[in-house]
């Protein structure tokens, strides 16, 4: 983090997209992917010259960019179970006479989902990459917008997604359990 924070590293998003496959591999339980990618990572770590305070205001960083990874993962995978769901809906309807409408409705599932957005995700970046005094208020932020979104997962179409009849997705589970993780690390 300090590496990139200090502009020393030469390919700093090859850097970025590296430990972010790192982590989120090893939060996924494959430590094998996860300990593969560190070859790579330790190298262009070695390739940059060390930071004066090399490590200053590091504090915590790594566990924002974590949970920023996370919850990434988690809403593109929230959408794409949204999407299975609203697919599998206009298909057990095509014949049906009022197809037209279901379609709408299965719509409407997705656009419903995307009302959680990536403003949590934004701001976990912002602190990963704010300096240590803006980090509380940018925290404080984050918190209230997991509690919002935790919130909204517990009520209307939210409290009925995951146990619908017409296909096994997991929105709400995944979505709860990434939130709690993100929680402890806000907290």
């Amino acid at each position: 983090e300090a590496a990139l924070r200090d502009g020393k590293v030469a390919d700093a998003a090859g850097l970025r997209a590296r430990w972010g496959f790192a982590t989120t591999a090893a939060e996924e339980g494959q430590t094998a992917r996860a300990l593969a990618a560190l070859p790579g990572i330790a190298a262009m770590l070695r390739e940059a010259p060390p930071a004066a305070g090399a490590g200053a205001g590091a504090e915590g960083v790594v566990a924002f960019q974590r949970a920023r990874v996370l919850w990434g993962g988690t809403r593109a995978k929230m959408m794409e179970e949204a999407e299975k769901l609203a697919a599998a809906i206009v298909a057990q309807s095509a014949d049906d006479e009022d197809a037209a409408e279901v379609a709408s409705a299965a719509r409407e599932i997705i656009a419903h989902v995307g009302r959680i957005d990536t403003r949590l995700e934004d701001l976990l970046d912002r602190i990963t990459n704010a300096e240590p005094p803006a980090r509380p208020a940018l925290r404080a932020k984050a918190a209230q917008v997991a509690a919002a979104y935790q919130a909204e997962l517990g009520q209307g179409l939210f409290a009925m997604i995951d146990a619908n009849p017409f296909a096994a997705v997991s929105v709400t589970g995944r979505a709860r359990a990434a939130l709690a993780s993100v929680a402890k690390t806000l907290a």
